[in-house]
C-alpha cells in the first residue's frame, strides 16, 4: 500500500522552500520576482523559481499581476509562519563553521530575530541579531564577517544586523553598562563561541 504523503511532509522538503517563505513572511507585502531575484542573487534565484510555482500550486502565495503574496486565508497559515520561524540546531552547526574560519574570533553569539518571539520584527538599529568579538580589529578581518552574514541573510530571508567590537571594546562597553549591549543579553541570545576571560556573561 502506498504511503499518504501529508501536507507537511511535502511541503517542508526544501531547504529554500524555506529561505524563501521567511523572505516572504518578514517583507509580507506584495512582492515582485525582480525583488526576490535582487535580495537572493543570480546563483540562488534558480533554485527559488520552482518554490515559487510550488507554493502557488499549495495555495500558500496567490499572483495578482506582477506581485506576489502570502494567501493569509491558507488552512495552515499560522502553523507554516510559527515553524518557519524557528532556526535548527543544523543552521547554528553550518553558522558556527563558516565563523570559525575568521582569524582572532574570540566571541560569537546570535540574538535579535533568532528569537522565535522576535523572528518577525522589523529591522530597526536597536536590533541586534549577531554580536561578534575579535581580539583585534581589522578591515580584512570585517570583509570576511560581512561575507559569512551575507551568506546567512539568504538562508533567513531577511536583511541582518550585526556588531563587530575588538575584545577591548567589549569588555569596556560591558563593564560600563553599555545599554545596548546589556539589552542584547537580557533576551537570551545562543552563544556559540565565548572564549573571552575575566568577564562572566
Amino acid at each position: 500500500m502506498k504511503k499518504k504523503i501529508n501536507f507537511f511532509e511535502k511541503f517542508f522538503n526544501s531547504r529554500w522552500r524555506v529561505c524563501l517563505l521567511r523572505y516572504l513572511f518578514f517583507h509580507f507585502s506584495p512582492i515582485k520576482i525582480k525583488e526576490i531575484k535582487k535580495f537572493f542573487g543570480p546563483k540562488i534565484f534558480p533554485f527559488l523559481k520552482p518554490e515559487i510555482k510550488k507554493l502557488n500550486q499549495l495555495s500558500l502565495l496567490r499572483k495578482k499581476g506582477e506581485n506576489y503574496y502570502l494567501n493569509e486565508n491558507h488552512f495552515a497559515f499560522s502553523e507554516i509562519k510559527s515553524l518557519v520561524s524557528k532556526f535548527s540546531p543544523e543552521f547554528f552547526e553550518e553558522s558556527l563553521k563558516k565563523f570559525k574560519k575568521v582569524p582572532s574570533l574570540i566571541f560569537l553569539s546570535f540574538g535579535g530575530i533568532f528569537s522565535p518571539e522576535n523572528v518577525f520584527l522589523p529591522l530597526s538599529e536597536e536590533r541586534l541579531d549577531i554580536l561578534i568579538v575579535v581580539k583585534k580589529n581589522q578591515k580584512d578581518i570585517e570583509r570576511k564577517i560581512a561575507k559569512i552574514v551575507s551568506s546567512l541573510e539568504k538562508e533567513t530571508g531577511k536583511e541582518l544586523n550585526f556588531m563587530i567590537l575588538s575584545e577591548k571594546e567589549f569588555k569596556y562597553r560591558y563593564s560600563m553598562f553599555d545599554k545596548f549591549i546589556h539589552s542584547f543579553f537580557e533576551k537570551n541570545p545562543v552563544i556559540l563561541i565565548n572564549k573571552m576571560r575575566g568577564i562572566n556573561l
